[in-house]
């Protein structure tokens, strides 16, 4: 808030001391070119465009200046709301690429594939909203349309494994090492999109990020 306050502050004392030191130079300048009754008319109209042209301009900047804070903010708001959904997300991919890593295909995945395709499948993740997606463009690195690529990849793959393990009938049946690798690469891919933007969402929003203070907490000095 204090950031706010100070940037108003600034900007209404600015404007009129700007607006002040062009009149006096003007007027000056007036004088200097002994200008009479008439051409003084003239000139102080002239003067009054000149002063409404430039703070019609500085003004229209300030507001363009202002709405990109305001969107940058938003922008890191978002980012950090999103990170701790992602980085579960992120976890849960990599305890499933383990599984599949990990697994002896003769042997342990013998009569498991519903079990293991549930427990993907089961990963609960609220993607981000249109909303929270176009809060993310003022970021860099296209990170709102690496989210969205995504997320779109995510629920592709849930579908995907669903519709096969569902298309097996036998739950004993083994799924094919082909299958599984198939299953590795696409959840590997997916898991290092989903790390490499929730790091990019910490970059972003750790700046920004303000530990309470005590008088905040508990309405006490930190002192």
């Amino acid at each position: 808030m204090t950031i706010t306050i100070n940037h108003f502050k600034t900007r209404i004392v600015r404007y009129p001391l700007f607006a002040l030191g062009l009149a006096c130079t003007l007027i000056t300048t007036g004088l200097h070119a002994g200008l009479n009754t008439a051409e003084w008319a003239y000139w102080i109209a002239a003067v009054g465009t000149v002063g409404t042209l430039l703070g019609t301009t500085w003004l229209a900047t300030s507001e363009t200046r202002r709405r990109e804070r305001q969107e940058a903010a938003r922008g890191f708001i978002v980012a950090a709301a999103l990170a701790p959904r992602l980085k579960m997300l992120a976890f849960q991919i990599g305890c499933f690429q383990a599984t599949l890593t990990f697994t002896d295909w003769d042997d342990m995945l013998h009569g498991r594939p519903h079990e293991i395709a549930a427990n993907f499948v089961s990963i609960g993740y609220e993607p981000a909203s249109t909303k929270e997606l176009l809060a993310l463009e003022s970021m860099s690195d296209n990170c709102a349309t690496k989210l969205a690529y995504a997320q779109s990849q995510f629920s592709m793959v849930k579908s995907d494994i669903e519709a096969y393990v569902q298309g097996m009938g036998n739950p004993d049946r083994p799924l094919p090492p082909a299958i599984g690798r198939i299953w590795l690469e696409w959840v590997a891919d997916l898991g290092d999109r989903i790390n490499e933007i929730t790091r990019q969402m910490n970059d972003a929003a750790q700046p920004h990020a303000v530990a309470p203070s005590q008088l905040d907490l508990y309405g006490e000095n930190d002192e």
